[in-house]
């Protein structure tokens, strides 16, 4: 047995936890919300930027805002934690989000980037858009 665990922990790959995942998607809607956009990018990892530029993201979520409706309440609905050992982990969480007209669900992919919990996907859906 403690050969087993001796190779289970050379592997490598790290953890994540559900609450600190749920921690960083959560600041992103409340983020977009409250329409406070100062920091919000720090809780992206350095390569979702790279796709799209921050004023490009602010400029959609005004545009979701202006369809749906501003945010009123949210909710976790799903998740799915991939520990993989010896690749990357990551956490996928749906949240059902309550617009003013209509419904959206907010999907995150969180990943470990230098220590932190980082946003690296971010697709928000809605039948409404």
């Amino acid at each position: 047995m403690p050969i087993l665990l001796i190779f289970l922990v050379s592997c490598g790959g790290q953890f994540l936890e559900l609450d600190k995942a749920r921690t960083i998607s959560e600041n992103i809607i409340i983020s977009i919300k409250e329409e406070k956009f100062d920091n919000f990018s720090n809780n992206y990892t350095d390569n979702f930027f790279q796709r799209i530029t921050v004023q490009q993201w602010i400029d959609d979520q005004n545009k979701i805002k202006e369809l749906l409706g501003p945010i009123g309440s949210y909710r976790l609905i799903e998740y799915n934690i991939e520990n993989k050992i010896g690749e990357p982990s990551d956490i996928v969480l749906d949240y059902e989000v309550q617009h003013t007209k209509f419904k959206s669900h907010h999907i995150f992919t969180v990943v470990l980037e230098d220590g932190n919990y980082k946003v690296f996907g971010h697709k928000i859906k809605s039948d409404a858009l």
